[in-house]
């Protein structure tokens, strides 16, 4: 089997995947041209998946090199609870227009300085994964924030450090997806109108799908997000930014 997918991804798939399986990048020419093809998003309709019935929780899982990494290096607090955060999603500035409504992000994404409340919970220590131009964001007045998301390479390293820390508090992006496949505990922060995908409407339940997620419903875009107690678990280690991506595929790149 050959899986074609984006650079980040190749890692975390790499260690998911499991059976004679060829995780290549995006414009790598496998050694071996396919018998077929299929769109992952085809698969539930190929399987004949119902809402019933949707494989459990986790599918995805972190390697061990980069658990053994990460836990050398991440500076846990055994006597808080250590938490990651990340409040935007959506496009890289240089690609999307000025009001920020490219892919409806305006919606989903959280002035970080609006989570001030969450900086006055006693017994937390914050670890942002935020990757992209909001990462630099300035952390609320109080906040201990260690932003990790130089650090992280690709989603193999998001995956890693979110299985070491205790909760995951996120908007709605695609580490709340990551965590979700990981089986991991977290709150999603959905705006009022969230994305049919979260299948949150009361006739949409998803049956035992997400069993680890809680949901924030009333986020808005503009207004800070009402108290939330975090969902706590018993408390459960960064290393300096990379000069080279590393890869885990193994391919012949096309020219």
């Amino acid at each position: 089997m050959l899986v074609e997918t984006s650079a980040p991804l190749v890692p975390l798939l790499a260690a998911s995947i499991a059976g004679d399986a060829e995780i290549v990048e995006y414009g790598c020419v496998p050694e071996r041209a396919p018998d077929t093809w299929i769109e992952p998003e085809s698969l539930p309709h190929v399987f004949g998946t119902t809402v019933e019935d949707i494989p459990p929780c986790p599918y995805l899982r972190a390697a061990p090199a980069d658990m053994e990494h990460w836990r050398a290096r991440l500076p846990l607090d055994r006597g808080r609870l250590n938490v990651g955060l990340v409040w935007a999603g959506g496009h890289p500035r240089a690609e999307r227009p000025a009001d920020n409504r490219a892919g409806k992000s305006y919606l989903r994404n959280v002035p970080v300085a609006a989570l001030g409340p969450l900086a006055r919970v006693p017994g937390v220590r914050w670890f942002a994964l935020q990757k992209g131009d909001n990462e630099d964001d300035p952390a609320p007045p109080g906040m201990d924030l260690l932003r990790l998301g130089p650090s992280l390479r690709d989603f193999g390293d998001t995956a890693a450090v979110a299985s070491l820390l205790d909760v995951i508090v996120t908007v709605d992006t695609s580490v709340a997806n990551l965590i979700g496949g990981l089986g991991l505990p977290g709150l999603v922060l959905l705006p009022k109108v969230a994305d049919w995908r979260w299948m949150t409407g009361p006739d949409r339940r998803r049956p035992g799908s997400r069993p680890s997620n809680s949901f924030a419903r009333s986020i808005t875009a503009t207004g800070p997000p009402p108290s939330r107690r975090l969902p706590m678990r018993s408390a459960g280690s960064p290393r300096a930014a990379p000069s080279s991506r590393r890869t885990s595929a193994r391919c012949r790149c096309a020219a």
